[in-house]
């Protein structure tokens, strides 16, 4: 994945001009797929490729029993709460339409999802900000998919690269924007 608020003048330059034919050609030699969207690129593996394999180091989401569990499914959740309530740039974000949170309504959405997620690990239910230590540990150095930035509070910003993991209930439709409207949804 790149995202163009990481990319300078030249490099932003390439992917907008040579990244669509070039980066097409890259996927194809190496059987992915190519999104290309204004605030990057990814190169993805159709899920009919990767049934039972992994390509890499780390696949998010996890399955199987070594990456399943509280943490990754705390992580997926945590998505739909992004994209349901977050707010869209600002400021701090790293780049075009990336959706943020104060780390105080991380704990506190992951707290409320705590309650209605019993089976959850005990000792991570009872201690949320490590709960959401882990869940960053996740999405930022191993899937890339969330950037913190400091100040008089954390926020957590997320990738528009994420919303391709949003489990938000089929009839429930999903926001054409990080914090459109489905606030108080009950999925």
């Amino acid at each position: 994945m790149v995202h163009t608020g990481d990319l300078d003048e030249d490099e932003l330059r390439w992917l907008s001009d040579k990244g669509p034919t070039e980066g097409a050609a890259l996927a194809r030699s190496f059987g992915l797929e190519l999104e290309h969207r204004l605030e990057g690129a990814a190169w993805v593996m159709p899920q009919e490729t990767y049934e039972g394999r992994v390509a890499g180091r780390f696949r998010f989401p996890g399955r199987g029993r070594s990456q399943a569990g509280t943490v990754p499914h705390a992580a997926l959740l945590l998505i739909d709460s992004f994209v349901a309530e977050g707010v869209r740039g600002g400021a701090g974000a790293p780049g075009r339409n990336w959706c943020g949170m104060p780390r105080s309504r991380v704990v506190g959405r992951l707290g409320e999802l705590a309650q209605r997620h019993a089976w959850w690990n005990k000792d991570l239910r009872g201690d949320l900000p490590r709960l959401a230590e882990d869940v960053r540990g996740v999405l930022e150095p191993e899937a890339d998919l969330l950037r913190v930035t400091g100040g008089f509070e954390e926020w957590w910003w997320l990738s528009p690269a994420a919303a391709r993991w949003t489990v938000l209930s089929e009839q429930v439709p999903l926001p054409a924007q990080c914090g459109d409207g489905v606030k108080g949804v009950e999925r």
